[in-house]
């Protein structure tokens, strides 16, 4: 399947939800955010409905984290545009909704 979702803007340190539903024998899902200005990190879960940076951190904490159910791409370390969630990782689940959290650490639109 493929999603568009058109233009949007973010404050500095706020972020925006979006979810897809992946039916049953689908494959790999690629989120891409073309950025226009500022900067962007992607935050994608198929465990958490509000995935934040600080519930990865919480849920690396406990145990889980990239590996279960959650995915990130971050500007600081060279990402922050684009996540592929391929069907052989390790949390990966079809049929399942996928939440995406676009997060803003600057003013931003995309």
């Amino acid at each position: 399947p493929s999603y568009f979702v058109s233009f949007d803007g973010l404050k500095a340190f706020s972020y925006r939800f979006y979810r897809i539903y992946l039916p049953p024998d689908s494959r790999d899902i690629t989120i891409l955010v073309t950025r226009l200005t500022g900067v962007t990190d992607i935050i994608v879960s198929n465990t958490e409905e509000f995935p934040t940076k600080s519930k990865l951190a919480d849920a690396i904490e406990a145990g889980g984290g990239p590996g279960h159910g959650w995915w990130i791409s971050e500007s600081a370390v060279g990402g922050g545009e684009e996540i592929v969630v391929r069907n052989f990782d390790a949390g990966y689940r079809s049929p399942a909704w996928y939440y995406i959290a676009v997060f803003a650490p600057m003013g931003s639109s995309y």
